[in-house]
């Protein structure tokens, strides 16, 4: 890219060039929702649609759950950016972006969560069988991360006021030299986000990633004493960590790989508290060819 961009700079109307000059983004997701994606385009389903969606399965009603949304806060409702797809350039964030996609559904699993469990309130985040229950909702479709080309001027910041072009231009007409264009390189790809218009996208591939697991998720999937588990974590007992964006994201593991080290009664305790069959739900996605890829 930085190569491309520096032609794109030596030819004149370089802010048109730039801004037309085409990237990769990835875009956190589940695996159907990228399907569809490949086959129809970018059409994202509304806030009201998704929350709809989780009120059928689990017989709540909409007002019910959107009356929840609000006590709480919820992004989804509070900030719902209708025809805005959340972009990054690169693809380890966008994999833990797919963990929670799309976000209203997640959110619309947590009011159920809440509803069905009053006695959390405002701790819901701190509870353990709470996320547990959540990311096992949907096992049967795991995340995935989807690449698409944008041209850099369709890429804005949050405000609106600045795109990724904006960000090579000011490279160019200050410095120019080839460190700087790395420099804007890394800086696109390590921006928490970029939003654009879903039309904007030319989606080209996705692959399946894990469902991440944090350290504190893992303790309590363990049934273990901290003391244990931290001696587990040492001895590398859990396996490989899952790789991280920056130095900021917290570790965390792949859901499968902690899942095959449970002791087989921990699993049976597990499964009947969030009420899924997680070890045929995991066979299942394999069969399909749903493995995620490690990596990511």
């Amino acid at each position: 890219m930085t190569e491309s961009m520096q032609r794109a700079a030596d030819d004149n109307n370089t802010a048109d060039r730039i801004a037309q000059f085409v990237v990769n983004v990835f875009h956190g997701t589940r695996a159907s929702m990228a399907e569809r994606i490949m086959r129809d385009g970018f059409a994202p389903r509304s806030v009201r649609q998704q929350i709809e969606a989780v009120g059928v399965v689990y017989d709540v009603t909409v007002d019910t759950l959107i009356a929840d949304l609000e006590i709480y806060n919820r992004f989804a409702i509070v900030d719902p950016r209708p025809e805005t797809t959340f972009v990054t350039g690169h693809p380890v964030k966008a994999g833990s972006w797919a963990d929670r996609a799309p976000e209203a559904t997640w959110e619309a699993l947590w009011a159920v969560y809440r509803i069905r469990n009053p006695e959390i309130g405002w701790d819901w985040n701190m509870s353990n069988e709470g996320h547990l229950w959540v990311l096992a909702q949907r096992l049967d479709d795991p995340p995935a991360v989807l690449v698409a080309e944008v041209p850099l001027g369709k890429l804005r910041n949050r405000s609106g006021s600045r795109t990724a072009a904006d960000q090579f231009r000011h490279a160019i007409e200050t410095d120019g030299s080839e460190d700087a264009l790395k420099m804007a390189r890394w800086l696109f790809a390590m921006s928490p986000e970029w939003l654009v218009r879903p039309s904007d996208l030319t989606p080209r591939g996705f692959v399946p990633v894990p469902s991440r697991v944090d350290h504190d998720l893992m303790l309590f999937m363990s049934g273990e004493t901290k003391e244990t588990f931290v001696e587990q974590l040492q001895t590398d007992y859990w396996g490989e960590p899952g790789a991280c964006g920056d130095d900021g994201d917290p570790p965390w593991f792949p859901f499968d790989q902690v899942w095959a080290r449970l002791h087989a009664d921990r699993q049976a305790v597990l499964e009947e508290l969030v009420g899924v069959p997680i070890t045929s739900r995991l066979a299942a996605n394999e069969t399909a060819g749903l493995q995620a890829t490690p990596s990511t």
